[in-house]
């Protein structure tokens, strides 16, 4: 399903964190009904970090997209259920797994100190001798690990967590609200992300028709130019720290580089070959040994004020200046081209756009017929005060 990059990650940790009030009745004929109230949401974001508050909080719209998108994702886990997903022997070795491991972490919190025994090992591996052969099996994220020499290792930690699992069911813990919350959102987490997956694999969600009709109205989204560019800096290029040690001159500033940027332009407009000025003097050093060769290019693959002029000039036309985070670019156009659909490539950028869409139609059609509610009206509390911002929380999925 396609939602917000911000709050993706977000997401993940409500999977992984949260102690949620959340009712779901199940029913044989469909998905189950499921219902969150403004204090359950406010214990979902109880866990949070201060940045996921922050970002929360910052804007009306990214709360509503995080209401939207957990919705989403339990709509979408309810019907795979409803499906018969968690039926499935590699599925069910997963949320196993998740499911075992959160009630592992929940028995460590309630005894800090707390260690499987060799001997208590020994008696899971002996009572449950295929068990970790099975889960290597259905999860193959650590296959590669089990295959080195760290095998022994994952069998144990696999072991002493399973222990610690069972010792939390023997006092209860399986039946707290919160963990049973943490159980279901992770059930149902593993669940829509298979149902997606299924969907993105299925060859018949796009006919070939279908490409050849969309590139025919969209042609020109697929246009590429081959450009050169020389670009006067006003920051240090990409990669490289300003306050490196050496002698390397420092960056100009924006006055500077527009005046230099200007006279470069002007001996092009006097004859000056392009290329040769480019060796010389553009600050970009993955093209100016190539006289500013980019190559071909297609829309979206350059910052927008560079593509929104090199997508204006016909072959043999230069620029006047551009300016973008990166500094004062001169443009050049070598060529234009227009692939078809013949093109492997632009085939499958047009089958990924095509299935794109009817993905998230298909999962916006799941969760408008759904049994889920979520409120919007939680209140988001304040980051304690003197908790450090970190910037935005890295992109994930559920």
């Amino acid at each position: 399903m396609k939602v917000s990059g911000k709050v993706i990650a977000t997401i993940a940790a409500v999977f992984a964190l949260a102690g949620v009030a959340l009712f779901a009745q199940r029913s044989s004929s469909g998905p189950a009904r499921i219902s969150l109230s403004a204090n359950d949401m406010e214990l979902l974001i109880s866990k949070f970090s201060p940045d996921q508050l922050r970002q929360l909080g910052s804007d009306p719209a990214q709360k509503q997209i995080f209401v939207d998108d957990v919705k989403k994702t339990l709509a979408v886990g309810a019907a795979a259920e409803a499906a018969g997903y968690g039926e499935r022997p590699a599925l069910d070795s997963q949320i196993r797994f998740r499911s075992d491991l959160i009630l592992a972490n929940q028995y460590r919190q309630t005894h800090p100190d707390s260690k499987a025994t060799e001997d208590e090992i020994a008696k899971f591996n002996q009572a449950n001798p295929q068990a970790f052969e099975d889960f290597l099996q259905n999860n193959r994220d650590f296959q590669q690990q089990a295959a080195g020499p760290q095998r022994e290792q994952l069998k144990r930690a696999y072991s002493e967590f399973r222990v610690l699992a069972a010792k939390a069911k023997a006092e209860g813990t399986s039946k707290d609200r919160a963990t049973q919350v943490q159980l279901l959102m992770t059930r149902y987490g593993i669940l829509s992300s298979a149902y997606e997956s299924d969907l993105r694999s299925d060859e018949k969600l796009v006919a070939d028709a279908d490409i050849d009709n969309y590139y025919k109205a969209h042609a020109d989204e697929f246009s590429e130019v081959r450009a050169r560019h020389i670009l006067v800096a006003t920051s240090s290029p990409e990669g490289e720290k300003e306050d490196e040690p050496g002698d390397k001159p420092k960056p100009l500033t924006k006055d500077e580089a527009r005046k230099k940027a200007e006279s470069i332009l002007e001996r092009i407009h006097k004859g000056e070959d392009f290329a040769t000025l480019a060796k010389d003097n553009s600050d970009d050093p993955g093209s100016k040994t190539s006289g500013g060769d980019l190559g071909y290019f297609g829309h979206g693959k350059m910052v927008p004020e560079f593509e929104q002029t090199a997508f204006s000039l016909k072959p043999g036309q230069v620029s006047g200046l551009v300016e973008t985070k990166y500094g004062f670019h001169i443009i050049k156009v070598d060529d234009i081209r227009q692939p078809d659909t013949s093109d492997a490539k632009v085939r499958q950028q047009v089958t990924d756009k095509l299935k794109d869409d009817a993905i998230n139609k298909r999962i916006d059609q799941i969760t408008k017929d759904s049994k889920v509610t979520v409120a919007d009206n939680f209140e988001i509390p304040q980051p304690p005060a003197g908790s450090p911002a970190r910037g935005e929380v890295p992109a994930g999925h559920p």
